[in-house]
């Protein structure tokens, strides 16, 4: 994946993570994204622990991310 799709795909995750639990738009934009990309969780994870205070620790955040991390389970994508 190059950097410009990891971009888009965090962008899509940041906007999902707004809200909360994504909308259909979010998750039909997720789930183009997943299947263009080989990212993984474990990338999510990654990029979300860079996020500055106090979104690092937000319980909104948190529960987004296990619900993105459910959601790419379901698909086959949570590696």
């Amino acid at each position: 994946m190059n950097r410009n799709q990891l971009l888009t795909y965090l962008e899509a995750v940041d906007r999902a993570l707004q809200r909360t639990r994504y909308d259909e738009i979010d998750q039909s934009d997720i789930r183009y994204l997943l299947a263009q990309t080989r990212i993984t969780f474990r990338d999510v994870e990654l990029a979300a622990a860079t996020l500055p205070s106090p979104f690092d620790t937000d319980p909104l955040v948190i529960e987004n991310l296990r619900n993105l991390k459910t959601d790419m389970e379901l698909g086959g994508h949570a590696s």
